[in-house]
């Protein structure tokens, strides 16, 4: 066996400051470590709630209508909304040389399932300009005359279809668009 030669395999004299600092600095690797894991644990997401999700629950003693009674009542509601459409067929511009006696396009689609008629209000005015009468389904307008004359330029306005019930007094529905009267 050969002998190990004198401070071989032991650490110098002065090295207690430098086995201190190793120490310590796995000390805190280790603290760190701990730690990041606890934060790391704690700030997993959530499962989305009402209370993070600002979503309304459901209601948890409800009484639901039977099955049938319920069916209908979403039949009913699907009539509803079907009826309550309106196709709009329109350009959304018309056209005079005059200011008066304006060239358009405004019509009570064939999808449609009710007589409509038509209104026009300047929108810095609200001023009415022009009110159609009835018009048949599948029936258009391609001219009108303004109760105002327009100057020359662009006009802003609003045109509003209204569907009118069978007893033609009754507004079933309404739909407001934009509407420009061009002057040149």
């Amino acid at each position: 066996m050969s002998k190990a030669k004198e401070g071989e395999g032991k650490f110098p004299k002065n090295s207690k400051p430098l086995v201190a600092v190793i120490g310590i600095v796995c000390i805190l690797a280790i603290a760190f470590a701990v730690y990041w894991f606890a934060i790391k644990d704690s700030s997993k997401e959530e499962e989305p709630t009402t209370e993070n999700t600002g979503a309304i629950g459901y209601e948890s003693d409800i009484v639901l209508e039977d099955a049938k009674d319920l069916n209908d009542k979403i039949k009913d509601m699907i009539k509803q909304v079907e009826e309550g459409q309106m196709s709009l067929e329109l350009k959304t511009q018309a056209n005079s040389s005059n200011g008066k006696d304006f060239v358009c396009y405004l019509a009570n689609s064939k999808k449609n399932t009710y007589e409509t008629y038509l209104v026009i209000t300047l929108d810095d005015t609200n001023e009415e300009i022009y009110r159609s009468g009835l018009i048949p389904i599948g029936g258009r307008i391609e001219k009108f005359t303004s109760k105002k004359e327009l100057e020359t330029g662009r006009h802003m306005a609003t045109l509003t279809y209204y569907q009118v019930e069978s007893d033609q007094k009754t507004v079933h529905a309404n739909v407001a668009v934009e509407f420009t009267l061009e002057v040149k």
